[in-house]
């Protein structure tokens, strides 16, 4: 796949991630975090993994999956229940029976939820048994058998992997089928105690099959031997020196007692031989007893030693299953092998402390001081600009024609018979379809006088689209989190993560005025615009949001206003290099589906950056410049489509 449209399917994705991370949220309270290679729940927070533009199109398909399946887990799942069973000596067993009972159950409650979510969890289940049978030896075998009831429990018999694991693990999917009736029910269940309960049972059966039978024939066996002994004792006693070469060679037999009893546990479960002198005399009781064995078993001295009920996974076998069967670590592991140590993409680590809050309260009193301060600067070029785009929205008629509506002052022509054009006809103006965006830096470096002149300008531009009726957003933009969290964050990664990641803090993003707000309820918001300054940017970032929320409306014209005082500065500042050069890309990628129009303030850098930027010198001209673009591109836009 090109690089161009790998990288087009990777922003999509991430946007419909923000906005199912947004229903999540303002809907459950849920939270979705992009977190390095990370992929799991806490029941408040679902992390999910950082894209690379070398993911796999498996993974990429299967990254809704994994939201589904995660926020599934969070809606349904009860997380109190596993403090319980860290009581529990069968703990490390159970709890992997219970996560795939519990993974079929809450995937079955989503899917009644929304039906769509069946597709999803069928590319997440494609792409994690792929990258699981690639790593199966890996895996213990304990840990095979929990897959392979996880198979069972989730999964049609028709599904691709069930015939692959058959041809692996014969003997363990015997055993598995055993406790097919338990484990088909657990989609079925209502809540997590019922899984609990399942997994019990089903650990259970397990165990009753793979032990060994109570002891009562091996019992009676001894008492039998312990008979024919005393009694031959007592013989001996009685007998004379004919039969004492017969007693010596007894003796020893009766001294080895207990190497015999050890030899036949042996044969309990190896179906074992005597010695050559032993031979004649045992060979019969052996094998009558292994025949009996074999019948009242069932062929359970075959099970395998990881499924009896003595038998407890060690810490190493845990870690080992962990590591390859996980989907946090498949990702991570994907991601060493997509995303090696060394620079060539932009990549964040975390994501948990971005923010996208709306910026709430305001003063309507300073909003109109605002925009009275300014009015000297801006009266002008506001009025002449209403007046040309109000007078392009109108609707006109053109005379001359013959048919329509009569046109009085052309019917002196019938009199005087010059022409038979009194008609004329009504001309709806084309509606602009078009949505814009005005994003501010609220970095440290626009304290004073720029942020104050950017949020008039911003009021102005407000007063101008809504006057027009063009949907329209203002937000600010920079980071939550400061120099110093982003630099402890960077410290503490090993040294492949630093060359791997980019992003080491979290954005900030302070919504003003969203597309479907009144702006008259909400203009009074850009007066907190210089109490919400924060600390950096991440302009890529940034720019590229902006897009996509640009992007996520019909609109055939979407224009971006973007208000900034220099480059890219992040909290870390080794990584000022890299967040230019991405800058520059997401630039050249976003200028090709939306118009981007940069305004730099006292300085010329974001020239650099924007093939549509200007510079200016004089705060000042500030309203001015922002107005007098506005009215250049919609007239540019009017023009355009009246010729369509």
């Amino acid at each position: 796949m090109p690089r161009h449209s790998r990288q087009k399917k990777i922003e999509l994705l991430e946007t419909a991630t923000e906005r199912i991370g947004r229903m999540l949220s303002e809907n459950y309270g849920i939270k979705v975090v992009h977190k390095h290679d990370l992929c799991c729940t806490d029941g408040k927070t679902i992390f999910l993994p950082v894209l690379g533009e070398k993911a796999s199109d498996e993974l990429l398909g299967a990254v809704p999956g994994m939201i589904d399946h995660e926020a599934a887990h969070v809606l349904d799942s009860d997380f109190d229940l596993l403090k319980h069973l860290q009581k529990d000596p069968q703990a490390p067993k159970l709890r992997g029976i219970l996560q795939m009972i519990e993974d079929a159950r809450i995937e079955r409650f989503m899917i009644k939820r929304w039906r769509g979510t069946k597709i999803n969890f069928s590319k997440l289940a494609d792409w994690g048994y792929k990258g699981l049978l690639t790593k199966w030896d890996g895996l213990s075998d304990w840990g095979k058998f929990i897959q392979i009831c996880g198979v069972i429990a989730c999964h049609e018999p028709d599904f691709w992997a069930v015939e692959k694991i058959k041809e692996r693990e014969p003997n363990l999917w015997s055993w598995a089928e055993k406790v097919r009736d338990l484990l088909e029910t657990a989609a079925e269940l209502p809540d997590s105690t019922a899984s609990l309960n399942l997994a019990k049972q089903v650990l259970d059966r397990v165990h009753d099959l793979a032990d060994p039978p109570p002891p009562q024939e091996e019992k009676q066996k001894e008492d039998q031997e312990k008979q024919e002994q005393g009694e031959g004792d007592s013989e001996e006693e009685k007998q004379d020196g004919d039969d004492g070469d017969q007693d010596g060679s007894e003796e020893p037999q009766g001294g080895s007692e207990g190497e015999d009893e050890d030899d036949q546990e042996q044969g309990d479960g190896t179906g074992g031989q005597s010695d050559d002198s032993d031979g004649e005399d045992q060979e019969p009781e052996t094998g009558g007893d292994s025949d009996s064995e074999d019948d009242s078993t069932d062929s359970k001295e075959d099970a395998p030693k990881c499924l009896k009920r003595d038998y407890v996974p060690s810490e190493e076998e845990r870690e080992e299953d962990e590591n390859i069967s996980s989907r946090q670590n498949q990702l991570r592991q994907e991601a060493k092998e997509t995303c090696p140590a060394g620079r060539g993409q932009y990549l964040i680590y975390t994501t948990e402390r971005d923010v996208i809050e709306t910026a709430t309260g305001g003063d309507r009193q300073k909003v109109m001081q605002m925009l009275n301060e300014q009015r000297h600067a801006v009266h002008t070029i506001r009025q002449k600009m209403m007046r040309n785009l109000i007078a392009l929205t109108r609707s006109r008629w053109e005379a001359e024609h013959e048919r329509g509506r009569i046109n009085p002052r052309a019917l002196h022509r019938v009199v005087t018979g010059t022409s038979k054009k009194i008609f004329r006809k009504k001309i709806d103006a084309p509606k602009f379809d078009t949505r814009c965006s005005l994003w501010i830096d609220h970095s440290e470096s626009m304290r004073g006088e720029k942020i104050k002149l950017a949020a008039a300008s911003a009021l102005v531009f407000g007063e101008v689209l809504n006057r027009l009726g063009i949907p329209f957003e203002v937000c600010g933009f920079s980071t939550s989190t400061t120099h110093q969290h982003g630099t402890g964050i960077y410290q503490r990664a090993s040294q492949e993560e630093r060359l791997t990641y980019s992003r080491w803090g979290g954005l900030w993003v302070g919504v003003y005025k969203a597309f479907d707000e009144d702006w008259n309820t909400v203009k009074s918001r850009c007066a907190n615009m210089q109490r919400n300054q924060r600390h950096n940017t991440y302009d890529g970032e940034s720019v590229r949001l902006a897009a996509q929320r640009l992007l996520a409306h019909p609109e055939r014209r979407r224009i971006l206003f973007l208000f900034n005082d220099g480059e890219p500065c992040p909290n870390v500042h080794q990584m000022h290099g890299e967040h230019n050069l991405y800058a520059r890309d997401v630039a050249k990628s976003v200028e090709k589906l939306i118009e981007v129009f940069a305004i730099g303030i006292k300085t010329d850098a974001v020239a650099d950056i924007y093939s549509n930027a200007v510079c200016i010198k004089s705060l000042e001209d500030l309203p001015k410049v922002v107005v007098g673009e506005l009215d250049r591109l919609l007239k540019k836009m009017q023009r355009q489509l009246m010729v369509a």
